[in-house]
């Protein structure tokens, strides 16, 4: 009787045994899984301040970029300022070697060379208002000569280089005017910033030879003044 009692006592002790390493390894468990999940917490916060640092610089980097972009616009508009007006030639006195002109807006995407030839007293009736066009080597960029008076021999060349001196270019004339007064002529050309491709040529009454190479001078409309009346 006395052994039945041991035995059903031990059986009492072996269950209660294994109940409680059942809850020491779930009670483990549960502390692995919630260290892990500590570690994944701080993975995310990690994750989500290096996000929040992205978008900090990406932010940064918008506004910059929209700075940048307001100050190459005010550059480009102030580009086009240039494109917008030009000079007209009003009369001309010889005698006090003086010139009165006025400024008006630009119907041309195109630099300016005002030329002030023999003859020219004022900008009156024998003005043409139908100008002259001249197809260069290149496409959609311009250079307008707005003449004044009396020009002669008026040629375009295109220029051969063997070196990086363009005074011993050499020259191949592609069209040539003859003598021309009040007009405009435009060219078609390229206006590089480097080397020109091409040039004009013209004389006024006593022979005198002036020339213009066609690049790219930043001007635009505002142009430049060339006097072949001496």
């Amino acid at each position: 009787m006395k052994s039945k009692y041991k035995l059903l006592l031990i059986i009492l002790l072996l269950i209660s045994f294994l109940a409680g390493y059942k809850l020491n390894n779930k009670s483990n468990d549960l502390i692995l899984l919630n260290n892990k999940l500590l570690e994944a917490n701080e993975k995310i916060e990690n994750l989500q301040s290096q996000v929040d640092s992205q978008t900090s610089l990406i932010e940064n980097l918008e506004e910059d970029k929209k700075e940048l972009g307001e100050v190459t616009l005010a550059k480009e508009n102030e580009e086009l300022d240039r494109w917008n007006y030009e000079i007209n030639f009003i009369n001309a006195n010889q005698d006090r070697m003086s010139l009165t002109y006025f400024v008006e807006e630009s119907e041309d995407n195109a630099q300016v060379v005002n030329i002030i030839g023999n003859n020219f007293t004022k900008h009156g009736e024998d003005y043409s208002s139908e100008r002259i066009e001249i197809k260069g080597t290149g496409e959609n960029e311009y250079v307008k000569f707005i003449i004044f008076g009396d020009v002669y021999d008026f040629s375009l060349y295109s220029l051969n280089y063997l070196d990086s001196d363009f005074e011993k270019a050499q020259r191949v004339l592609k069209k040539n005017l003859g003598d021309i007064s009040n007009t405009e002529v435009m060219v078609e050309t390229i206006l590089p910033e480097g080397l020109p491709g091409e040039l004009i040529s013209w004389k006024d009454a006593e022979g005198n030879l002036y020339e213009e190479y066609l690049s790219y001078d930043g001007l635009g409309a505002s142009g430049r003044i060339r006097i072949s009346s001496r």
